[in-house]
């Protein structure tokens, strides 16, 4: 793993580090602690600020997540930094606008938003020409999603890849990311009942691919299969065994 702060790359990482996400807020959130120690002549690089854009790469190079620091605190007794990010989709999010948006989602998207690091992967969306006129109650999210129901029927959300390409997310689209069997990559599983609904929650060996919204298949050892799910809430957890927390909904319609 590879960790970067405003392009420096943090060599002091203890704890391993956590990417999270859930279907009811796409935007993905990430979490680290490294060691603090400002007599390192390296302290200077390694000193984290409010909008610092934080890079998180896996094992192969490739990009995980990116996003801007939320949060940081110092633990001096224990000479540690803790930081909290959230992914560049938060800006979508969280930043109402005014005024009338008429033309292509990609012309405004760039022109509103020139300064931040975003790559478009929703080309059919982008090219739908809109016409919003917004007193203050949408945000670009907002704007986009308006475009995004014209070509989508079913349930979606729009959300950033690791390399903060923009992306439709259909939460009930054949996506399945493969099987996981109960004893082997399933570490510790709970199931049962919930509003007359199969959710579960399980451990499970990492894998970068299964976020919210993905689709699992849950196989017993003796290789019955026990369902599909859902997950709508991932926890990443990377330490020196990548593995993952999931809340999972049981998927009912076959695959």
């Amino acid at each position: 793993m590879k960790f970067l702060i405003d392009d420096v790359e943090i060599k002091t990482v203890i704890r391993g580090a956590y990417i999270e996400g859930s279907l009811s807020l796409v935007s993905r959130s990430a979490g680290l602690s490294y060691i603090y120690n400002p007599s390192d002549s390296d302290f200077a690089l390694y000193k984290a600020k409010i909008n610092s854009k934080l890079v998180i790469k896996n094992d192969d190079g490739d990009n995980i997540f990116k996003g801007y620091i939320q949060e940081v605190s110092y633990q001096t007794d224990k000479h540690l930094v803790n930081i909290y990010a959230r992914d560049f989709l938060s800006t979508l999010l969280n930043t109402y606008v005014t005024g009338r948006f008429k033309g292509t989602l990609s012309s405004i998207l760039n022109n509103a938003l020139a300064d931040f690091d975003f790559t478009f992967g929703l080309d059919s969306v982008l090219q739908q020409e809109v016409n919003i006129l917004s007193l203050g109650e949408f945000t670009y999210y907002d704007i986009i999603s308006a475009a995004a129901s014209i070509l989508y029927d079913d349930d979606f959300k729009i959300y950033l890849d690791g390399n903060s390409k923009l992306q439709i997310l259909l939460p009930f689209f054949n996506n399945s990311k493969g099987d996981f069997i109960l004893g082997q990559n399933i570490l510790s599983s709970h199931f049962f009942m919930q509003e007359n609904k199969n959710t579960g929650r399980i451990k499970a060996i990492g894998q970068d691919d299964v976020t919210a919204g993905t689709i699992i298949r849950v196989i017993d050892q003796d290789a019955s299969i026990y369902g599909y799910f859902t997950v709508v809430k991932d926890k990443h957890i990377y330490t020196s065994v990548h593995t993952m927390e999931l809340e999972l909904k049981e998927r009912k319609v076959s695959l």
